[in-house]
């Protein structure tokens, strides 16, 4: 099956075809047929996500209704009645495929996966229904289904019982090593910093969407062209964001308009990134991220080497609209001096305590961007008021609130 993309007016919406390029699914037209897909979308990444969700974890929906989701709608029945049709022929195929299982087989599993996801389906379309001759049909759906759960699926049901309680009965960490290497856990995770990736450019790229290609993400603009192209490591880190194509020629890597625009805040919202040669990995939530200075400036950060579990510095230097990261041949000494770490600064409010600043002496202002330096923190402030944002240091100021 493929996936086709369109817009409608200001939205977008998405086509599943078959081998022979015939329409077998709109999004636009049959989206009641199916609980997490929308009419019309505001962004093309959220019609590429719930596409990939249908064909990849709900392919029931395209089976049931394969014939019949090709011709047009029948204005004299129902949307409740065509619901309860559509449901009616995933049942029956259930049954077909239950009847020719073989027991421990990977059909088996993902036929339970997939019973459990309808019977979820059911139970939140039986809670939306106010019609009640349509719920009291949807509820004979799912008792219908339950049955087949319990006649050949008792050891799953059971074993999901027991899981269910015993949730938080532990609690060991992840193991890496071991999950990670499950297909489907990396395929979530990639899935994940897809959608994250586009929220982050969206409303620059409302019509990019995003194919996954085994350890790399590439984001594409509505001419099918590459824009972006985002890889992980074997541990599943983000290593590179690059930009391609239309994209490259506004904003080459090492300008600072691509740091400022993309780099910096997909890094933010993905919540790491890992710097190679040597591996360090830097998370924004401990650390902040400078933004990009008026004038040339070298501004220090903390960064993790994955390997011996140290810390290491690393620099992000600012020149001539061209910035550049790599390991600091420095230490931070202000780690030890300073008054404060960076994470305390980050959105407080704080007081102007330098009396020689006769304009700001005693006021307060909320910071705005945190700036580190080998010896020093630098923080720009927001006074309003008609001040604006003016750059301090550490000395000059005290947090009043976080």
């Amino acid at each position: 099956m493929n996936i086709r993309f369109k817009k409608i007016g200001k939205q977008y919406a998405f086509d599943v075809l078959d081998k022979e390029s015939k329409v077998i699914y709109a999004s636009n037209l049959h989206y009641f047929l199916t609980p997490h897909v929308q009419s019309g979308y505001r962004y093309a990444w959220e019609a590429c996500r719930d596409a990939y969700k249908l064909i990849f974890k709900r392919p029931y929906h395209l089976f049931a209704a394969r014939d019949d989701m090709t011709d047009p709608i029948i204005i004299d029945v129902s949307a409740e009645q065509m619901l309860i049709n559509h449901y009616m022929n995933i049942l029956e195929g259930i049954r077909e495929q239950v009847g020719g299982m073989e027991d421990n087989s990977k059909e088996r599993d993902y036929l339970y996966k997939s019973i459990k996801i309808i019977e979820g389906e059911l139970n939140k379309i039986i809670e939306t229904l106010t019609d009640h001759k349509a719920k009291k049909s949807f509820r004979i759906i799912l008792s219908r289904l339950q049955r087949i759960l319990k006649k050949h699926f008792r050891q799953e049901e059971n074993k999901e019982e027991h899981k269910t309680k015993n949730l938080f009965a532990s609690s060991a960490l992840l193991n890496k090593t071991e999950e990670l290497l499950d297909p489907h856990i990396k395929k979530d995770i990639m899935e994940n910093y897809a959608h994250e990736i586009c929220r982050v450019i969206q409303d620059k790229h409302s019509g990019a969407y995003y194919v996954i290609d085994s350890s790399c993400i590439k984001v594409m603009d509505e001419n099918n062209q590459c824009i972006l192209q985002v890889s992980t490591n074997e541990n599943i880190n983000i290593v590179n964001i690059i930009p391609c194509g239309s994209l490259r020629k506004i904003y080459p890597f090492r300008s600072c308009g691509f740091y400022q625009k993309y780099w910096k805040p997909i890094v933010e919202a993905i919540g790491h990134v890992v710097i190679e040669d040597p591996p360090v990995l830097i998370v924004p939530e401990a650390i902040t991220l400078p933004d990009v200075p008026k004038e040339r400036a070298d501004c220090v950060i903390k960064g993790w080497h994955t390997k011996n579990q140290e810390e290491q510095p690393l620099e992000i230097s600012f020149n001539n609209d061209m910035w550049s990261i790599a390991p600091s041949k420095t230490k931070m000494a202000f780690a030890n001096s300073s008054k404060y770490t960076e994470h305390d600064y980050k959105e407080s409010i704080v007081k102007c305590i330098d009396a020689k600043l006769d304009s700001i002496y005693n006021r307060t202002g909320v910071v705005l961007q945190v700036i580190p330096h080998t010896d020093i923190i630098e923080i720009d402030v927001d006074f309003g008021r008609g001040l604006g944002t003016i750059r301090l240091t550490e000395k000059q100021v005290e947090i009043i609130s976080v």
